[in-house]
């Protein structure tokens, strides 16, 4: 109780724990170090910065880089255009594999 309420005295929203736990937990180890609480809080603390979208921006450009290079490799064909998922058959023992669209990631 103590801890939360700690947190609630730094802005940093503790309304669920599992999401905080895992923003917390850097190393993605399942436990959490002193030394990751701290850096984890003091990035948090406050309002978003915008070098916070810009890293995040950048992070998922990565992200979509490399499940692109995955795909082209796999021979997965996903269709971009806007709309609901479509399955095609996949080029992996023929097995249906979805088709994600902008407006529903």
């Amino acid at each position: 109780d103590a801890f939360l309420t700690m947190l609630d005295s730094l802005e940093i929203n503790t309304a669920n724990k599992a999401e905080l736990f895992d923003v917390l937990d850097s190393d993605q180890s399942g436990e959490l170090e002193v030394g990751e609480i701290i850096a984890g809080l003091m990035t948090m603390r406050g309002p978003p910065q915008k070098s916070d979208m810009v890293a995040a921006r950048l992070g998922i450009r990565h992200t979509v880089a490399v499940v692109e290079k995955i795909r082209e490799k796999l021979g997965i064909e996903i269709d971009t255009t806007p709309g609901e998922v479509e399955y095609h058959e996949g080029a992996l023992n023929t097995q249906h594999m979805p088709v994600f669209k902008h407006d529903n990631i």
